[in-house]
């Protein structure tokens, strides 16, 4: 009798502790959910009071030349009022299976000009050529007009023999351009790889960046020509005509005191020929008083 006892008090303390478990997990769950609702409601009115945007952004650091992975991404909700760069990417199927340019760091904003989408590249690239990219500014690569598929000259200013003396000449001729920022030269169409919508393209490339990067094609040799005149000194871009091939031999180089010399000479030849068109005038003018002279006697 006595053990029946114990096992019904037994019974009884058990149930009353799941009951109290019961309870408090009900409880937690309860303030739990309210606490999403007040967060939900704060959100909604917050989100009535300004405009918001997704942001694709780093869930964690990435290594240079990494190809990007969904582990690797997350998206934000960002107040539009607050993001300055009109690149920022919103979809990251537009990023996945890319691979970084440079390092990017946690809860960073990816844009286009930090990606390399190499698969794509190697479809427009001939053989043996290699991809060079190159870091320009309005003032240096024609930011806007260049486009994948345009051909381009590279011009360097270097430094001379002499001190503090500048140079410049024509490094490369002739160079296509693969792609600028992450647009890149259209490949030749297949089932896998069909062209966008013009219309779509045409309103990705609108607004023109203060700086990006453009993507050349050359050979090993030309590719470590630019390596060196980008550590010794500055690049620009000149834009060719699609229909001219033609390569220039034996270009001078050129210095600021040639190219005083050259003004100057300019000046001299347009003061000659000022001073050859005065003379003919006087003439013609003696010329016309002589004759009504005559023919006035």
């Amino acid at each position: 009798m006595k053990n029946k006892a114990n096992l019904v008090l037994i019974t009884m303390t058990l149930f009353s502790a799941l009951l109290a478990v019961c309870l408090v997990y009900i409880y937690v769950n309860t303030k739990i959910s309210n606490a999403h609702q007040e967060i939900e409601q704060k959100y909604a009115t917050l989100a009535g009071e300004h405009e918001f945007c997704d942001v694709v952004v780093c869930a964690a650091d990435i290594s240079a030349g990494t190809v990007i992975g969904k582990d690797d991404l997350m998206v934000l909700k960002i107040n539009k009022q607050t993001i300055c760069d009109a690149n920022n990417i919103s979809d990251p199927g537009q990023i996945i299976n890319q691979k970084a340019q440079y390092k990017m760091y946690k809860g960073e904003w990816i844009v286009p000009e930090r990606l390399y989408n190499v698969s794509t590249v190697s479809l427009v690239m001939g053989k043996d050529k290699r991809a060079f990219r190159l870091w320009l500014d309005q003032t240096s690569g024609l930011i806007g007009l260049i486009e994948p598929g345009s051909m381009v000259d590279v011009l360097a200013v270097l430094p001379g023999e002499l001190r503090q003396q500048k140079v410049s000449k024509i490094v490369l001729q002739n160079i296509r351009v693969l792609g600028v920022a992450n647009r890149l030269r259209q490949a030749p169409p297949t089932p896998e790889n069909m062209p966008d919508d013009s219309r779509k393209q045409k309103e990705k490339q609108s607004k023109t960046p203060k700086a990006t990067t453009v993507t050349l094609e050359v050979t090993p040799e030309q590719a470590l020509d630019l390596v060196l005149v980008m550590e010794t000194g500055k690049i620009h871009l000149a834009l060719r005509d699609g229909t001219n091939q033609k390569i220039v031999e034996s270009l001078p180089v050129l210095t600021l005191e040639t190219l005083l010399q050259k003004a100057e000479e300019a000046s001299i030849e347009s003061s000659g020929t000022g001073n050859i068109a005065q003379e003919k005038t006087a003439n013609m003018i003696h010329g016309e008083s002589a004759n009504n002279e005559v023919k006035n006697k």
